[in-house]
């Protein structure tokens, strides 16, 4: 996340909301990730009916409102 001067580093996905302040004038490069932050495998620990949860949640992008919710 690019916030004025400092990138904002989310460094612990299991702590979304602690972020890691950077000055932008210490970052030579910077470039997008080519990994997910969902974790490898993560669909083989879920069963069918949490995966269904998990693909409305993304699809909706978390608004409750949205249609598949409604289904």
């Amino acid at each position: 996340n690019l916030s004025g001067d400092n990138f904002m580093i989310q460094t612990n996905m299991m702590d979304p909301s602690n972020f890691t302040r950077l000055d932008r004038k210490l970052v030579d490069d910077s470039f997008l990730s080519k990994t997910s932050l969902m974790p490898e495998g993560l669909l083989d620990t879920l069963d069918a009916e949490e995966i269904k949860h998990l693909m409305t949640f993304l699809l909706s992008r978390g608004d409750k409102t949205a249609e598949a919710y409604q289904k």
